[in-house]
């Protein structure tokens, strides 16, 4: 019976069953053993859509399965997954915050694939690896290839709405070097040798074949006139039925609005992306009793920002809209959206993540445009009731549990805010089985998280970080390195005094995380927002503290100091500096906070 259903599956990849959405797939003729694999693409920025770079081992068997994917999640603004599939399909999948979002324009994405380790990059910056035994299940050789679909998984891939359609993902263009150690031009350490580079300026059918064909868990059917070819660009349609090639025949819809605490905004988020003079025509948008100040149309073309005076956030209003166009020219129908009351758990609150309300939690919730809390992916795990967990006494909390949750999303005033993230290893009873990074905003809190290394099998784990929230979102990322992370809980807590409020007095000494982190150099390919990082400390006020002595270095992952970032007084309470890395490489950097006998280091990670 097994294998009738391997059977069954195969024969569903190559047939075609007229499904209601078409989408569209590129793949090489020849395949390929190991090599660099490039492109420079825009993906649809679709919930529910998957946009993709990714190798591939034409197979008759699940036990050949080999497969190494770059996979853009429309539901996510600033994530991109990897992912190694082996035999019988077996995932090693990796969700990485990234600090810009990808759909707002190109960027350089590649996959280096050799006997010793499979490394992804972004903008020639690698920012994953597996090496050892994972690597080495990637021996079969593969196709290069890449598509759009809309997975009938909407736990991973997000809610689908079919008035978000068409979606188009956009390659400029892409390119083979293969794994030439010793003897390259290009790729880490000129390793690789460039075999060819396509343009895209047009159809290359020597070299491309477009798909046909559909598989299960696929809600579209891949046509050759959706791999479409235009202004030196490969375009990936994911169209209706009926609607096939570029083109747009759909008007903009007013999906949903985001209301906040500062009731002096609103952000209205439409369908598609929008033609810039009607979206940021003031005059477009009505609100019964309040001014319209401005509309501003944003970088992702989406979302309009509304100014507005006079609104009162705890009553549900309605937004009128009319005489919105899409960049085709289709002009939306006026429509009306209720703006929701705002309804925040609150400046302080506690979640019981994977479970029901109890010990004073809130139960757990899936996230959506309606709710202001909830996971992003990931499956509830309830172990037995009766296990004990050492080191608190409220065992229930950490018995429950999400397993594979990427982004965790609570709005909030803005503030700064001492989270708490709950834990407990209750499967693992020895260190290395489950690792993964947590990144807070965009701050990477835990590097190569290990719970049982940290506090064995059975136990309470709290790890509690100092977060700075200007967004009115406490927005949490869970990035899996071996098998996939789990968390329990989560508690938050506006602080009363805020960073650079010198009105209460800090009474310990306290070196917190740099913001962001990691960050950007100006010198690099990637953004410059994030240039200058700020490295915020605590100084008790004692009569025997000597603050000219005070120092805070800098140095390299070697030992070697590269920055003394003290150059006048410093005084007591909270203190800020800046840091900028512009003559520095990539890499991992440790600042040092020392002062009277009192010294304390933390990581920090620069990216060019």
């Amino acid at each position: 019976m097994k294998n009738l259903i391997v059977i069954i599956l195969f024969l569903t990849s190559f047939s075609t069953f007229a499904k209601d959405y078409k989408g569209a797939e590129l793949r090489t003729h020849d395949s390929f053993l190991y090599g660099r694999f490039e492109s420079r693409f825009k993906p649809a920025n679709r919930s529910g859509v998957i946009s993709s770079l990714f190798t591939y081992h034409e197979m008759t068997n699940t036990s050949d399965w080999n497969e190494i994917d770059i996979e853009f999640v429309g539901r996510y603004n600033d994530n991109i997954q990897t992912n190694i599939i082996s035999a019988y399909q077996t995932n090693h999948v990796r969700s990485q915050y990234i600090d810009f979002n990808p759909y707002e324009d190109y960027h350089n994405y590649a996959i280096e694939w050799t006997p010793d380790y499979v490394a992804w990059f972004i903008d020639d910056v690698e920012f994953f690896r597996f090496e050892g035994e994972v690597a080495s299940l990637m021996n079969l050789e593969q196709k290069f290839m890449m598509n759009i679909w809309p997975p009938a998984y909407p736990n991973w891939s997000g809610p689908f709405d079919e008035n978000t359609l068409p979606a188009f993902s956009f390659y400029d263009w892409a390119s083979y070097s293969s794994y030439t150690p010793g003897s390259g031009n290009t790729g880490t350490d000129n390793n690789f040798t460039l075999q060819w580079k396509d343009e895209f300026d047009y159809y290359n059918a020597d070299r491309w074949g477009k798909g046909t064909h559909t598989w299960t868990g696929n809600n579209c059917d891949f046509v050759p006139e959706n791999a479409h070819f235009a202004n030196g660009n490969l375009i990936l349609c994911l169209t209706p039925e009926g609607q096939t090639g570029y083109q747009d025949q759909n008007p903009p819809k007013l999906m949903w609005i985001r209301n906040y605490a500062d009731e002096s905004k609103l952000t209205a988020h439409f369908s598609e992306e929008l033609d810039e003079t009607s979206a940021e025509t003031k005059t477009n948008f009505i609100i019964s009793g309040v001014t319209i100040n401005s509309a501003t149309l944003s970088a992702d073309k989406k979302s309009v920002e509304l100014s507005v005076t006079n609104y009162d956030n705890t009553t549900a209003q309605n937004l009128i809209v009319m005489n919105i166009k899409d960049l085709w020219g289709n002009t939306a129908s006026a429509g009306v959206v209720t703006i929701p009351e705002l309804n925040y758990l609150g400046e302080n609150g506690k979640i019981n993540i994977g479970g029901d309300a109890d010990f004073g939690y809130t139960a757990d919730q899936e996230w959506n445009t309606s709710n202001t809390f909830g996971y992003s992916e990931g499956s509830e795990e309830n172990w037995p009731e009766n296990i004990l967990i050492n080191g608190t006494d409220e065992d229930l909390i950490f018995v429950n549990e999400r397993k594979g949750t990427a982004k965790y999303t609570i709005y909030v005033p803005n503030g700064d805010y001492k989270v708490k993230l709950l834990f407990a290893e209750k499967y693992f009873n020895s260190a290395n089985g489950r690792v993964f990074d947590i990144y807070i905003e965009n701050q990477l809190v835990e590097d190569n998280f290990d719970i049982y290394a940290e506090a064995g099998i059975n136990t309470a784990l709290i790890k509690e970080h100092l977060i700075p929230i200007e967004d009115e979102s406490i927005d949490i990322y869970f990035c899996g390195i071996t098998d996939s992370p789990i968390f329990s809980g989560v508690q938050y807590e506006k602080q009363s005094s805020g960073i650079g409020d010198n009105e209460t007095k800090p009474q310990t000494f306290e070196l917190y995380q740099n913001y962001p982190n990691p960050f950007f150099s100006k010198s690099g390919t990637s953004s410059a927002a994030n240039s200058t990082t700020k490295i915020r400390f605590n100084i008790p006020e004692q009569e025997n503290l000597d603050l000219s002595s005070a120092k805070l270095e800098v140095y390299n992952s070697i030992g070697q100091k590269v920055a003394d970032l003290i150059n006048s007084q410093i005084s007591f309470g909270e203190n800020e500096v800046d840091f900028s890395a512009d003559n520095l490489s990539a890499g991992i950097y440790f600042y040092k906070l020392a002062l009277n006998g009192h010294v304390e280091t933390k990581k920090m990670i620069l990216i060019k």
